[in-house]
């Protein structure tokens, strides 16, 4: 099988790729499901398994949340906790998972860490947060009126920080928030504020020669 890792809202994933097709092998993904569960550290009810067909029965059983793609066996249906309402020819995996992160209580969540990030954030540095529709942006909110402002999942945000010359923005419906021109400060600060509130700063590679 094949493993793949990354982060999705404020959560990091690992995803497991069977490639097993047997419909009388579902025994195999089940023992598969276990050695998953013991060498990752991840508690089975911690674990969400797809599945479509008779030998994904175990799987969706086993696991801590089972889905079923809309197009699956009616066997596979029973099992599962919900169904998706797409097939997988319609990309039925992925529209159910970003439904499924940007929706409540998840998204609230992630927007509540992204207020703790920016509040331990304006420890260091001034803040002024902007809405797109009101251009005089507000200098170091108190705790409670940024905690309204970012909370809201249907906002977007720009907050500055001048002594930094750095651009921060939150767009609608999105899971994370850019950072444009971070000074040396703010990337060695940035890492360790966002990994406190179990998020990750990604910085991609450089594009100089």
């Amino acid at each position: 099988g094949e493993e793949e890792r990354g982060r999705m809202g404020t959560d990091e994933y690992r995803a497991f790729f069977s490639g097993i097709e047997d419909e009388e092998d579902y025994k195999t993904l089940i023992s598969i499901l276990g050695e998953f569960s013991a060498s990752s550290g991840i508690p089975l009810e911690e674990i969400m398994a797809f599945g479509e067909m008779a030998n994904d029965i175990g799987l969706l059983r086993e696991a801590g949340w089972g889905v079923c793609l809309l197009n699956g066996s009616e066997i596979s249906k029973s099992m599962a906790d919900v169904i998706t309402e797409y097939p997988c020819t319609e990309d039925g995996l992925g529209k159910y998972l970003e439904d499924h992160w940007l929706k409540p209580p998840q998204i609230t969540e992630l927007r509540q860490r992204f207020v703790r990030l920016l509040q331990k954030l304006n420890c260091y540095c001034d803040l002024e947060v902007a809405h797109p529709d009101e251009p005089v942006p507000v200098r170091n909110p108190a705790p409670e009126d940024l905690a309204r402002k970012i909370t809201d999942a249907h906002s977007e945000w720009v907050i500055l920080i001048p002594s930094q010359d750095t651009l921060i923005t939150l767009s609608r419906g999105d899971l994370y928030m850019s950072v444009y021109h971070p000074s040396e400060f703010l990337l060695r600060l940035l890492s360790p504020l966002a990994a406190s509130e179990g998020l990750f700063f990604w910085q991609p590679p450089s594009s100089a020669p």
